[in-house]
């Protein structure tokens, strides 16, 4: 583990906000920590790319990071 990013609850209600607002999709809390995790700590993911999968009824947002 290279390490560990926390977000606090407000961050995770904001960026599922943002799911709805730009997806009109819903999603449940812990299907928006990773973007919540992004938002949070741009800088660390400046120039990475993210992939958002479905996955059996379910949204996963999650990130592949390159060298």
């Amino acid at each position: 583990v290279d390490g560990i990013i926390t977000v606090a609850e407000q961050d995770i209600i904001d960026s599922m906000r943002i799911i709805w607002e730009r997806m009109k999709i819903i999603v449940e809390p812990s299907s928006s920590i990773a973007l919540a995790a992004i938002i949070k700590n741009m800088d660390l993911f400046k120039n990475k790319k993210g992939v958002l999968l479905y996955q059996e009824e379910m949204w996963t947002l999650t990130i592949y990071l390159g060298k």
